[in-house]
């Protein structure tokens, strides 16, 4: 999701400055929260780029940039909000590239790093359980929040069978009885590629 464009969905609402930005973000989106600096970075490219001007404000002795969206800025917004989302690619995932070259070489390392995605995957899937349960609880705006946070548990535990299927397709080799027996080729990059991707929604 781009962050820019998630900022100018909330100042099309009104005025508001960074803290708060962030904090509407979080409330509404779910997931990691956006730190103070990616939001502050994309607001510069905001204001550079014309969709937002900003003013000074003093509140409590301190200051604030306050950024109202511009009409260019309105315009990208509902440009970006009616384009078409593009579609992911598997080949680029990071996981998917070093566990097929992992394969080619040493297919119980390959398992191993398997294991220990499994292993991260279902600690990220606890936390999600308690952040939907969390945003359950905080009227309608939050429920959106549990709809975006039900998307991230989905592709958590499509991932997850996807890991348990390419255990499943590199395990025999390393557990076959019988070391003289010639190992299996691993299965290539585009078989795993194409099995991921179905499993993503």
């Amino acid at each position: 999701m781009s962050i820019a464009h998630a900022i100018l969905g909330v100042l099309v609402e009104g005025e508001r400055h960074g803290y708060e930005l962030a904090h509407v973000l979080a409330e509404r989106i779910g997931g990691d929260p956006y730190n103070t600096g990616q939001i502050h970075q994309a607001l510069e490219h905001i204001e550079r780029a014309g969709w937002a001007l900003s003013r000074t404000t003093v509140e409590a002795a301190r200051s604030r940039r306050q950024f109202r969206i511009t009409p260019e800025g309105r315009g990208e917004f509902f440009r970006w909000l009616a384009a078409p989302v593009a579609p992911t690619r598997p080949v680029r995932d990071d996981m998917l590239l070093k566990l097929a070259l992992l394969a080619e070489r040493d297919r119980a390392a390959a398992v191993r790093l398997l294991e220990g995605r499994k292993r991260d995957l279902l600690a990220q899937l606890a936390e999600q359980h308690v952040a939907t349960t969390r945003a359950g609880r905080h009227g309608s705006r939050a429920r959106f929040a549990a709809l975006t946070l039900d998307a991230l548990r989905f592709r958590l535990e499509a991932e997850l069978r996807w890991v348990d299927h390419a255990m499943a397709v590199l395990r025999p080799a390393v557990t076959a009885p019988g070391a003289e027996r010639a190992e299996d080729p691993p299965p290539p990059l585009a078989a795993l590629a194409r099995d991921r991707l179905g499993t993503q929604y």
